[in-house]
């Protein structure tokens, strides 16, 4: 992070160009606090947006013009949100018992997988029966939690055939609340410091030619776009490990979706990814099978649970789980918009 001088000459600046832009709701009630004032919360919402536009907040030069640019991702992002209800999702916390929506692993909410819960959507239970498996786990050296996702093992061309991409998106959005307003806070306080980024490994084993099935990536893109635009800034580092030779010519594809800032933190490794990873995260809280010495074998499926690997059953909703777009039932999307603690806004 900045010099804290920088930090606050940036946002100013930020806050000035944002001040002939919005209103005061905008100004006072969503993102900000007064500067010097704000809490570091709130410095670090300033300079996630503004570091989408500005390369170096120690460098005032590069500003010129930029924060405009800050201004408007910020005001699309709060319109998007207004918009779509997104303040008012639910979250699962350790008080609200809400269930997961993937599996999770070290955290102040209890270690948990994702079940065919009461209240949970068929839809996600859909999707995640054609993932390879996934788990938020622990954290690196940072203190940034950390999502494993086994991507060479997803069912690509089912994902496309038998999900739709409005689905997926909800499914991830979802996901990214509970992250940014749970998870989040408890890395930040555990660590003493603001964090608001995640670190990423992509494990390509078993993927194949079936895996760059054209419908299914535009499922990738749909999601890469919406958080560019939408959670910008929110990606620590992505360690794409164990790529085939094949990846090598869809990255070319990929790599033309995404900002100059995201290309920067990824990293593509074939067989010799380990150094690389226990540089970034703590071997006891990597799992063995990328090197590290975690196995989580307190929980069904370990460190990354997978029903397509057949380390848990099948995911097969019930009656239980109503077919919604959304990630939970009607009802409790209706009773969150009310219901502060189904938001987890007594959370940490």
């Amino acid at each position: 992070m900045a010099d804290s001088s920088k930090e606050i000459e940036a946002i100013n600046s930020f806050r000035e160009a944002l001040d002939e832009k919005t209103n005061e709701r905008y100004n006072d009630e969503v993102y900000f606090g007064s500067v010097p004032n704000c809490t570091k919360l709130e410095r670090g919402k300033f300079i996630r947006f503004m570091g989408t536009s500005v390369p170096a907040i120690e460098n005032p030069e590069s500003w010129v013009g930029l924060p405009e640019q800050a201004v408007k991702q910020l005001t699309d992002t709060v319109k998007w949100r207004a918009e779509n209800d997104v303040d008012l999702y639910p979250v699962a916390t350790k008080n609200n018992k809400l269930p997961v929506l993937y599996a999770v692993r070290g955290f102040d909410i209890e270690d948990a997988n994702l079940t065919a819960a009461p209240g949970l959507s068929e839809s996600v239970l859909r999707i995640a029966s054609y993932m390879g498996g996934s788990c938020l786990h622990k954290t690196d050296k940072e203190g940034c939690p950390v999502y494993i996702e086994r991507l060479g093992y997803h069912a690509a061309k089912e994902i496309a055939k038998f999900t739709t991409v409005d689905e997926v998106l909800q499914y991830h959005i979802g996901c990214n609340e509970f992250l940014h307003r749970i998870i989040d806070k408890d890395c930040s306080k555990k660590a003493g410091k603001f964090i608001n980024r995640e670190t990423v490994i992509f494990d390509c084993t078993g993927m194949g030619w079936h895996q760059f099935h054209t419908p299914a990536l535009q499922y990738l893109r749909a999601i890469s776009e919406n958080d560019q635009k939408y959670y910008p800034e929110t990606m620590n580092k992505l360690f794409i490990v164990n790529a085939p030779s094949a990846f090598v010519i869809v990255w070319k594809m990929v790599k033309g979706w995404l900002d100059p800032g995201t290309i920067a933190k990824i990293q593509i490794l074939g067989k010799d990814f380990q150094e690389p990873l226990l540089n970034h995260i703590s071997a006891e809280n990597l799992p063995k099978f990328l090197g590290g010495e975690c196995e989580c074998s307190h929980m069904p499926g370990g460190c990354v649970p997978s029903a397509i690997l057949g380390n848990i059953p099948p995911y097969v909703a019930g009656e239980q789980n109503p077919t919604v777009v959304t990630s939970y039932s009607t009802e409790i999307m209706e009773e969150a918009k009310t219901n502060p603690e189904l938001r987890g806004d007594d959370a940490v």
